[in-house]
C-alpha cells in the first residue's frame, strides 16, 4: 500500500521499522509497540553507549509513548547530581589560588618595605604561580570544549541518515535533502570554524590577556578586546548564517513537497473507490510526521545531554573564578584579580562556543520538524 503512494521501498521499511502499522511489527494490545524499531537505531546506541547513560532509543520511546515527564525527571536528577560533584570538587581551585594571591599579596607588602625592586620581583614570582595554576584551569576547559564540540558533531554524522529517511518518508525527498544539506553545512561549521578558527583565536586572547597583568601599564586591552569580539562575531555570523538558511529554504522545499503529495493523494481519491486509499494515505502520512519529530526531538535531549555534563564542569571553574577575583580585589594589588578575571572572560567565551555548537543543531532540527509539518 505504501508504494502506491508513491514512496521508496526503504523508505517504506523505515516507517514499518519504526513502529508502523504493520501486522507484523509485535503490537501488543496491553503493552503498546515493542522496541523491534530499536533496530534502525543501533549505531547510534553503540555510539552513545561508550560516552553516555542514555540510549537513543529509549529517549525516542519517551517521547514516542507521550512520557515526556518521565524523561524530564530522569534529566533532572542527573544533572543535579553532577552539578553536586562539580561544585563539591571545585573547592580545590578556588582555594589554591586563594591561597597563592594572599600569600603573594602579603609578600609584596613585605618585600615592599626594602624597595620596589624587592616588591616588584616578590609580586612576578607569586603572579607567575598563579598563572600556572590558572593555565592548567583554562587547558581543561580547552580540551573539554573541543571534545565537547567533537562528541556533537559525531553524533549527528550517525543521526543525520537516520533523520534524513523519516523526513523523507513524512514529507518528501526534497524535505530529506535540505535536512541533511543544513546540518551537514552545521557539522562543517563546527569542526572547520569553531574547532579551528574561533576557539584558537579565544585560547589566544586569553594568553595575551594574562600576560599583559604582569605590567603596571596596559599595552595589549584593546588587542585582546578586538580577538574577543572577532571571536563573538564569528560565533553569531555562524548560527545567523545557519539560522537564515534553514528559514529560508524550510518555507518553500516542505511546501513543494505537500503540493506534490497532496496532488497526488487527491488523484488517487477521485478515483472509483479511492475514497478509502485516501483515508490510509492521510493515516499513514500522518503516523509518519509524529515518526520524524519524535525522532527530531529525540536527537534535540540527546545533544542536551550530550552537552550539559561538560557545560556544568565548564560554569563550575567559571563561576569559581568570578569568585575567587571578587574576593581578592579588595586585597591588594588589582592585577592580581584582573588577571583572575581575565581568564574568567576567556572561559565564558568557551562555554558560548560549545552553547552555539548546540543550538545550531538544535534549531536546523526544531525548523525543519516545525516548517516541515
Amino acid at each position: 500500500m505504501l508504494s502506491v503512494f508513491g514512496m521508496p521501498e526503504q523508505s517504506c521499511s523505515a516507517y514499518m521499522a519504526y513502529g508502523g502499522y504493520d501486522e507484523n511489527s509485535g503490537y501488543d494490545e496491553n503493552n503498546g509497540y515493542d522496541e523491534t524499531y530499536d533496530e534502525e537505531f543501533d549505531e547510534l546506541d553503540a555510539l552513545l553507549s561508550d560516552k553516555q547513560e542514555l540510549s537513543f532509543s529509549a529517549v525516542f520511546a519517551y517521547l514516542k509513548e507521550g512520557r515526556t515527564d518521565e524523561l524530564i525527571q530522569y534529566l533532572l536528577d542527573r544533572l543535579l547530581d553532577h552539578i553536586y560533584y562539580e561544585i563539591k570538587g571545585s573547592h580545590a581551585i578556588m582555594v589554591q589560588l586563594l591561597a597563592i594571591i594572599v600569600i603573594g599579596t602579603v609578600f609584596s607588602n613585605l618585600s615592599g618595605q626594602f624597595g620596589s625592586y624587592v616588591g616588584g620581583n616578590g609580586f612576578f614570582v607569586t603572579y607567575l604561580i598563579l598563572v600556572s595554576l590558572l593555565l592548567v584551569s583554562f587547558t581543561l576547559v580547552n580540551d573539554i570544549a573541543v571534545e565537547t564540540v567533537q562528541d556533537i558533531t559525531e553524533f549527528m554524522t550517525v543521526f543525520i541518515p537516520v533523520y534524513a529517511v523519516a523526513a523523507g518518508y513524512s514529507n518528501g525527498e526534497n524535505t530529506a535533502m535540505l535536512s541533511y544539506e543544513m546540518i551537514v553545512m552545521a557539522i562543517y561549521m563546527c569542526e572547520n570554524i569553531l574547532c579551528r578558527i574561533v576557539f584558537p583565536i579565544i585560547k589566544c586572547s586569553g594568553m595575551i590577556a594574562l600576560v599583559n597583568r604582569v605590567n603596571q601599564e596596559d599595552y595589549f586591552s584593546r588587542t585582546v578586546g578586538l580577538m574577543r569580539s572577532i571571536a563573538g562575531w564569528i560565533m553569531k555570523t555562524m548560527l545567523a548564517v545557519l539560522t537564515g538558511l534553514n528559514l529560508i529554504k524550510g518555507m518553500v522545499t516542505p511546501a513543494v513537497d505537500r503540493l506534490e503529495r497532496n496532488t497526488f493523494v487527491k488523484i488517487i481519491g477521485s478515483l472509483p473507490g479511492g475514497g478509502a486509499a485516501e483515508s490510509v494515505a492521510g493515516i499513514l502520512i500522518g503516523s509518519g510526521i509524529m515518526i520524524k519529530n519524535c525522532i527530531g526531538m529525540a536527537g534535540a535531549v540527546i545533544l542536551i545531554v550530550i552537552s550539559i555534563l561538560p557545560v556544568v564542569k565548564i560554569g563550575v571553574i567559571l563561576l569559581s573564578l568570578k569568585v575567587v577575583s571578587a574576593l581578592v580585589q579588595p586585597l591588594g594589588d588589582k592585577r592580581f584579580s584582573e588577571g583572575v578575571h581575565a581568564m574568567a572572560l576567556t572561559i565564558s567565551l568557551m562555554l558560548k562556543g560549545i552553547w552555539i555548537a548546540v543550538l545550531m543543531f538544535v534549531v536546523s532540527i526544531t525548523m525543519l520538524s516545525m516548517l516541515a509539518g
